[in-house]
């Protein structure tokens, strides 16, 4: 009885956190949110970041996000509109992140839960 009690709990709480396939896209909503052209920063797992982002001379829009008081890991990425280069570039961050072992699915899930 003890052990269906314990994997039924287990179970609920896998059940509450996101994957990273879910959590991405939520934090590039959240960025979004944050984000002004003209300003640039943004708060990324309660640190602050530099998201910028310039068009080139062919009306691409190149991008940036780094976190310099939190890491050295700069995303990046290049794009055909605004808000794709705020996806890409968000992506980029986050797979750097992971393979540092800097972010994780807990710490990330909680930061878009707030």
């Amino acid at each position: 009885m003890i052990k269906l009690v314990m994997l039924a709990l287990f179970g609920l709480q896998c059940q509450a956190l996101l994957t990273w396939d879910d959590l991405v896209p939520a934090v590039i909503r959240k960025l979004e949110r944050q984000w002004r052209p003209e300003g640039g920063e943004v708060i990324l797992l309660n640190h602050s970041c530099s998201l910028t982002t310039n068009t080139t001379q062919h009306s691409y829009h190149r991008g940036t996000l780094s976190c310099p008081e939190w890491t050295n890991i700069t995303g990046k990425a290049l794009s055909r509109t605004v808000f794709g280069v705020v996806d890409d570039v968000t992506r980029d961050f986050f797979r750097k992140a992971v393979l540092e072992g800097l972010v994780n699915e807990a710490d990330t899930d909680r930061w878009v839960s707030e």
